[in-house]
């Protein structure tokens, strides 16, 4: 019963989401995701914003399994970029600006936002935003954009470094992350907040109260 569903087959975020899971939960959870698991029932669309599409994630992901009571957690999960203080939601439009052109200055910081949703095996739902802060750098080489990557991640470093996180260990990458997600998801994974209403948490979170995001 100690399994979590990461709802998505991007290797890059599964890789992150599985060492921050693995680094603030006080149990020893398996983690898999969309490449391990058959799902028979899955819409592909995206509208709406993170919040709605990382719900739609996980529900979708849930509804498609055989087995609903499998996991402990299903996770949607979804990013947005803070750009000058506006939160965008689709990172999409962004990256070829991003990576091969000179939407952003050297040194310039920019936020992902990144949303979760989390279903559990009794059918509560929570909601949490973490913001994580980057410093852009031009790449010296030409990136390639390519299907369920990351390409920011060679753009994007931890602030004060030169390092793209692509270059990082993943134990570099993971420690920045848990600084900027910690207490979220501690809560979350660890039952803290489940006796919350999940309506009026993510009605916080839109607002800019979920932990301080905003």
């Amino acid at each position: 019963m100690n399994k979590i569903l990461i709802a998505s087959t991007n290797k890059d975020k599964i890789s992150i989401v599985k060492n921050i899971v693995n680094s603030v939960s006080s149990e020893k959870f398996e983690i898999l995701s969309l490449r391990d698991v058959v799902v028979t029932s899955k819409d592909d669309t995206e509208s709406g914003t993170i919040f709605e599409r990382a719900e739609k994630k996980a529900k979708e992901c849930l509804n498609g399994l055989e087995d609903k009571n499998e996991f402990r957690f299903v996770v949607g999960i979804d990013d947005g970029i803070i750009i000058k203080g506006t939160l965008y939601e689709n990172v999409k439009d962004f990256i070829k600006p991003i990576v091969e052109e000179d939407f952003l200055s050297e040194n310039e910081i920019v936020y992902i936002a990144r949303a979760y949703h989390f279903i559990r095996n009794d059918g509560k739902e929570y909601s949490i935003l973490t913001k994580i802060p980057f410093e852009f750098h031009k790449p010296k080489e030409k990136v390639k954009i390519e299907p369920f990557s990351y390409p920011l991640s060679f753009v994007l470093c931890q602030v004060n470094s030169v390092l793209p996180i692509s270059k990082n260990t993943p134990e570099q990458n993971n420690k920045y992350y848990l600084n900027y997600s910690l207490k979220q998801l501690v809560e979350v994974l660890n039952d803290r907040k489940w006796s919350t209403s999940y309506r009026l948490h993510k009605h916080e979170a839109k607002c800019g109260q979920a932990g301080g995001i905003y």
